[in-house]
């Protein structure tokens, strides 16, 4: 991020069609087109760092693949990076895994709440945090982050007012998918205020807590209030740093005993605690050796952002005035286009040719807004906005 020479080939395109991938190979069946390009679900176009790759193989060459312990050398992994790129030291016996974030979510809604019972989130916001509520049969508690002046910030001051002896657990996205924010340490002090005067548990999904740009600092909601430490839940993954998402493994991060004895006895119970070998093997190298490649990634990433942002702008009917300060995602206004009654995903899917994510699947602030996923190779992003620009000039001739 300081100007150093890229060591990776981040602008080679790797075919990806004919390997199961949910991005391109699904996206057809999902978006009912073909020919698609697609900037949608949220992993990478990139090879992974090639230390994981090699690591993956040596553990393929041994022919047996039985159960697998999370030795002791994989908590070391796990507790050297987060010390290393947040200052946090985590204990070892405070570190559990699951398959996935998602996964933990769920478990937690289950773990710390009864039916009934009120989990508040931020839309807009990452599906998943609407239905692990709803489907467990919790209510959702609305507090709509604030859109203005370039940027977003909770609604604290509507938090107040919704909360009720009904409400026990907040689900926070730190940094934010999909609007991009890096959450100040100053707004998680006033949270974690709000959150131990009303005994709320706190679970933050930090998966692209690595993912975050120069100039913006990314604080565990853990380490940011001293009322937060005991009440908080901290999800955290190699997946998106990494783009190894499809090994399914995360670290569930629980310092108080009775939170994580409550914890584990739903995640014994659904038989969720165990890694996979190549999830683990993956996650030691890409925490041990992964570090220059993701400094060079997050450096790509910036020209990326900023290329996509010299792009729009120049495009009729677009904004995208919120530029995020962390992850892949961009959160794009399309409102001109919904004001003046044209078909915003007839134009981008159907005349553009390209799959985005449609906004108001993250909630009603989402309305009028898609989601871009800019980890991909430049020139792939260059051909999807020279499609999207060419399809804007078609309904909105100046």
């Amino acid at each position: 991020m300081k100007g150093e020479v890229l060591k990776y080939d981040f602008d080679k395109i790797v075919d990806r069609l004919g390997t199961d991938s949910v991005k391109w190979d699904g996206t057809e069946g999902l978006f009912q087109k073909k020919g698609l390009l697609p900037l949608w679900v949220a992993d990478m176009d990139f090879p992974s760092p090639p230390e994981v790759t090699r690591a993956l193989v040596k553990r393929a060459r041994h022919p047996a693949y039985g159960y697998t312990l999370t030795s002791s050398r994989y908590y070391a992994a796990v507790r050297h990076w987060l010390f290393r790129r947040f200052r946090w030291e985590v204990a070892e016996e405070d570190i559990l895994t699951t398959p996935g974030i998602v996964t933990a979510l769920a478990l937690c809604v289950e773990a710390f709440t009864a039916i009934g019972d009120e989990v508040i989130i931020q839309p807009p916001v990452y599906p998943p945090f609407f239905s692990v509520v709803n489907q467990a049969r919790r209510r959702l508690l609305l507090n709509p982050l604030c859109e203005a002046e370039g940027t977003y910030r909770m609604d604290l001051d509507d938090l107040k007012k919704k909360i009720s002896p009904k409400t026990k657990l907040l689900l926070l996205c730190s940094p934010h998918n999909p609007v991009g924010r890096v959450w100040s340490r100053q707004e998680l002090e006033d949270l974690g205020e709000i959150c131990e005067k009303h005994g709320i548990i706190v679970v933050s999904d930090e998966i692209h807590a690595d993912l975050v740009f120069s100039g913006h600092t990314h604080i565990p909601t853990a380490r940011s209030h001293p009322g937060l430490a005991g009440r908080t839940v901290t999800c955290t993954s190699p997946s998106k740093t990494f783009n190894i998402p499809g090994l399914y493994g995360s670290n569930i991060i629980i310092s108080d005993a009775a939170l994580k004895k409550a914890y584990q006895a739903v995640l014994e119970r659904f038989h969720l605690s165990s890694l996979n070998i190549f999830a683990l093997e993956a996650a030691v190298a890409a925490y041990s050796f992964g570090e220059p490649w993701l400094e060079s990634l997050l450096e790509y990433l910036y020209k990326n952002l900023h290329y996509l942002k010299k792009r729009l702008d120049k495009i009729p009917g677009i904004e995208f005035s919120v530029l995020p300060q962390g992850t892949t995602l961009a959160w794009v206004s399309f409102k001109p286009w919904m004001e003046k009654g044209l078909d915003v995903k007839e134009i981008v899917t159907g005349r553009a040719g390209i799959a985005l994510n449609d906004g108001i699947d993250f909630g009603e602030p989402g309305n009028g807004y898609m989601r871009l996923n800019f980890a991909c190779p430049r020139p792939l992003l260059r051909h999807a906005l020279d499609r999207l620009e060419k399809a804007a000039r078609f309904v909105w001739p100046e």
